[in-house]
């Protein structure tokens, strides 16, 4: 499914993106009202200076690959002032999702949460419906990431023009189901804090040289 879209170029990635993220951000958000609307808004008992440490690599990776993303569809926010809308508006958005979403997380047990996917307790008991959505949003935010991703890759690699498109599509998809033998859990723990110190040094550098 990833190289179906990533073979269509940015317009493909942009299109499918188009309908499945504000889709995923409307369920995640309907989800986590209504665990709201039954338990009540509560804040953690408990703090960890390891979850700050985990949110920063986790914030620098995405805005790592997010720049990266964003390069790669640049022909499509052509102006600075359609950029800023853009980051304004998407922001605002995922944001607000994420505070629904973190209260959602706060109404679960410390067993609850030390599961690999505590979200998937929020919809406890719910039914088939919001059981089948939050497996539907779980799948649709690993694709809309791989295929995002995947976008940036090959954009990158076939910047030489010495690799085709649909070569090096294919590189990047067989490297990636490789990688995926090793399991979410292995790539959570060890992918994302070396990709989020990348980032961090990504926005160190930009620091420096807007520094005068």
């Amino acid at each position: 499914l990833v190289l179906a879209v990533l073979r269509k170029g940015a317009a493909g990635v942009v299109k499918t993106s188009g309908w499945l993220a504000p889709l995923l951000v409307m369920i995640l958000c309907v989800l986590a009202l209504h665990r709201l609307q039954n338990h009540g808004i509560s804040l953690p008992e408990h703090s960890s200076w390891r979850g700050l440490e985990a949110a920063t690599l986790y914030g620098s990776y995405n805005l790592g690959f997010s720049m990266a993303v964003l390069a790669s569809i640049h022909s499509y926010v052509k102006t600075r002032k359609d950029r800023w809308k853009l980051a304004l508006v998407a922001n605002l958005i995922l944001g607000a999702s994420m505070v629904l979403l973190f209260f959602a997380l706060t109404s679960l047990s410390p067993q609850e949460l030390a599961r690999p996917f505590p979200l998937k307790h929020v919809v406890k008991g719910w039914g088939h419906i919001a059981l089948a959505s939050y497996e539907f949003v779980l799948w649709g935010a690993m694709y809309s990431t791989g295929i995002a991703h995947s976008l940036a890759l090959v954009s990158r690699i076939t910047e030489s023009q010495r690799v085709s498109w649909s070569r090096a599509s294919l590189i990047i998809v067989a490297a990636s189901l490789g990688l995926s033998y090793f399991g979410f859990s292995t790539l959570i723990s060890v992918a994302y804090p070396i990709l989020g110190l990348a980032g961090l040094w990504i926005i160190a550098n930009l620091a420096r040289e807007l520094l005068p």
